[in-house]
């Protein structure tokens, strides 16, 4: 049921057409309306992310976040994504999505015994259900299976490590935003779907490759994603922004389209990079090496004097 909720949220509406949900899970759900076509929000509930302070809460909206006081959050976290129902006292009735899902903590020792203490705050007691097994300085990465008032219940996922281990700290980063580390055997062998004509992209590109075009990254970097070429004529300046062509490469709905859309972005720690693309898109067909033919969008500017784009066209090219 909580997924046509999920729906209302994240398309950011407040009616969705019927025929997409069944029947028998929604018409007797007492907080949507019902017609011919459409399935609603009951006109007095709102729905959004809880910002959880100590005592108090607001659900964020667009126009204006409304205030909740602490008895009307019912077990709400913060950052869950919660239905509301408005009043002179407003309240918590339904909570669609939690926030929590995973939890990096520490077994540590006490005079009362052994316990895992979270990485981050939490405001009501953890309670862990496989705790067997596990040494004083283990830190794991604890899945949440509920949540109620006083405590939260979670199961050990995964041994990330111990605090003596010189990076403990990157591997905590890691789980806590469950950073996949590793690429599926499906996205690595749809790689060798990639299959570039050559000859027929020079003839439909803009080609850049006799003029002077520079990557403006360090020397130590890995993945080049853009580069510059710059020219004076006539008193103006003839600037052209280079952009590896990741789309050509990257197809919609592919596996590989899919794994870069869950990553969203590669993710730089302080001794590693997490790719959001495999290395051989990321370090080699969308890298603009030196002296390798590369496929790019480009932006050609023509600038005056004073620094103002006078006209601009966008190409496929390459460099």
């Amino acid at each position: 049921m909580n997924n046509i909720y999920l729906d209302f949220y994240t398309q950011q509406t407040r009616r969705l057409p019927k025929e997409a949900y069944p029947l028998d899970s929604i018409e007797k759900d007492p907080y949507l309306v019902i017609d011919e076509h459409f399935v609603s929000l009951k006109p007095n509930l709102l729905i959004g992310r809880l910002d959880h302070k100590k005592t108090f809460g607001f659900l964020r909206q667009e126009t204006e976040d409304l205030y909740l006081e602490g008895r009307d959050l019912m077990d709400a976290m913060h950052d869950d994504i919660v239905l509301v129902k408005e009043g002179v006292e407003p309240r918590v009735v339904l909570i669609v999505k939690r926030a929590l899902n995973v939890i990096v903590a520490t077994l540590k020792k006490t005079e009362r015994g052994l316990f895992f203490q979270p990485d981050t705050y939490i405001d009501r007691r953890l309670e862990v259900l496989n705790a067997l097994g596990y040494v004083v300085g283990h830190v794991v990465m604890l899945e949440v299976e509920s949540i109620d008032q006083f405590a939260i219940y979670a199961h050990v996922k995964k041994l990330i490590g111990h605090v003596n281990d010189p990076d403990i700290n990157t591997l905590k980063i890691v789980a806590a935003y469950e950073w996949p580390q590793q690429f599926s055997e499906e996205v690595i062998h749809s790689l060798s779907d990639i299959k570039i004509d050559m000859d027929q992209e020079m003839k439909e590109r803009s080609d850049f490759r006799n003029e002077l075009v520079i990557t403006i990254d360090g020397k130590d970097a890995k993945d080049l994603d853009d580069a510059i070429s710059l020219k004076v004529i006539d008193g103006m300046y003839h600037l052209g922004v280079h952009i590896a062509d990741v789309s050509h490469y990257v197809k919609e709905g592919t596996p590989l389209d899919q794994e870069a859309y869950r990553r969203s972005t590669s993710s730089y720690l302080a001794d590693r990079v997490i790719p959001m693309l495999p290395h051989k898109l990321s370090n080699d067909l969308c890298s603009l090496n030196a002296h390798e033919t590369k496929l790019t969008l480009s932006c050609l500017m023509v600038i005056n004097p004073e620094g103002k784009v006078v006209s601009y066209e966008i190409v496929k090219s390459m460099i």
